[in-house]
């Protein structure tokens, strides 16, 4: 275990960030060192947060903690993080835009998009019933964006990260197991 990798990785956490396999600079995907630390000690830093009563959650090809005994069906976060992805995804099939936009980093949904989304009906009732009272655009920021769920790349375009690749995946499976 790397001292100063094992830092930058609670930090991530403990903030509700996502550690996704890759991220986003310059344009491009890079291997996140931060992921490859947590993969190659996985069980160390499992036991680690457990003890900090937590639980390292892998999802897709991605990491993150709850708290342990949380009541996933009434965490605010992760609520806010499943409508905005349900938000996205339902406009998007809607126009008969290609999901798949939303998980290439090179594509992505345009921010004007998201910002023709906001108009659309039902949706400020949606965000307002899981207690998002902001613009859209800013909810995204504050709720996918700040939390590595998403990133703008340089088209200034909306693109999922491995996490959230993985939380969208399992939203539309069924899956019982999401992000919170």
């Amino acid at each position: 275990m790397m001292r100063e990798a094992s830092r930058a990785i609670y930090k991530e956490l403990k903030n509700g960030r996502i550690v996704n396999k890759f991220e986003y600079h310059d344009g491009i995907l890079q291997a996140n060192p931060l992921y490859d630390e947590l993969f190659a000690n996985l069980e160390v830093y499992r036991n680690q947060y457990d003890l900090l009563g937590f639980e390292l959650v892998e999802i897709g090809e991605s990491y993150f903690v709850r708290e342990q005994g949380l009541d996933r069906y009434r965490d605010t976060p992760a609520l806010k993080i499943q409508a905005l992805i349900l938000i996205l995804s339902r406009h998007m099939s809607e126009v008969g835009t290609l999901v798949e936009a939303l998980k290439d980093y090179r594509a992505g949904l345009s921010r004007q998009s998201v910002e023709r989304i906001a108009c659309l009906d039902g949706v400020s009732d949606v965000m307002k019933a899981c207690g998002m009272d902001g613009k859209l655009c800013n909810e995204i920021d504050n709720n996918l964006v700040s939390r590595k769920i998403a990133f703008w790349n340089q088209i200034d375009s909306l693109v999922l990260t491995d996490g959230g690749v993985a939380i969208f995946e399992q939203m539309f499976k069924g899956d019982d197991e999401t992000y919170a």
